[in-house]
């Protein structure tokens, strides 16, 4: 007998499996999941932040605009500007049906003050039922414009 005949060949282990992972790359996968799941969350605010800045900046510019009339519909159209800018901050459903006491109350809860619902801003209640045009102040344009400003964070 051959001493050759009797070697068998050169057997290899099996390959190292993928599956199961090793905790090391689990911890990797939670690792970027959840850096994934800030970044959209980060870009999810600043998005939601400047379509409030913007919101704000257009209803600043449209005061400026109100602010060369000389008409008394300039009530009106300051009411308008402030509902806008609550309905897009604040959602339609909590804002689009407040009139009269709710909503100077809810213009004083977000500027933190009583100048609606007690001083100047009570106008923007009584505004609907004057038979007759209300004269304005330029005091009443810088009472929406203070609370427009109130509404950047």
């Amino acid at each position: 007998m051959n001493a050759t005949q009797d070697l068998r060949g050169i057997h290899l282990p099996e390959p190292v499996s993928w599956w199961p992972l090793a905790p090391g790359w689990w911890l990797l996968m939670a690792m970027i999941l959840f850096i994934a799941l800030l970044i959209f969350q980060k870009w999810r605010r600043s998005k939601q932040f400047r379509a409030r800045n913007q919101a704000i900046d257009e209803a600043l510019m449209m005061l400026k605009g109100l602010d060369e009339v000389q008409d008394e519909s300039v009530i009106k159209d300051l009411s308008r500007i402030l509902r806008r800018v609550a309905v897009t901050l604040y959602g339609r459903k909590e804002t689009a049906g407040l009139v009269g006491e709710e909503w100077l109350t809810f213009l004083d809860q977000k500027s933190k003050s009583d100048e609606f619902s007690q001083g100047l801003g009570r106008v923007f209640a009584a505004l609907p039922y004057q038979n007759k045009e209300v004269k304005y102040s330029r005091k009443l344009i810088a009472l929406a414009e203070k609370w427009v400003r109130q509404q950047r964070k």
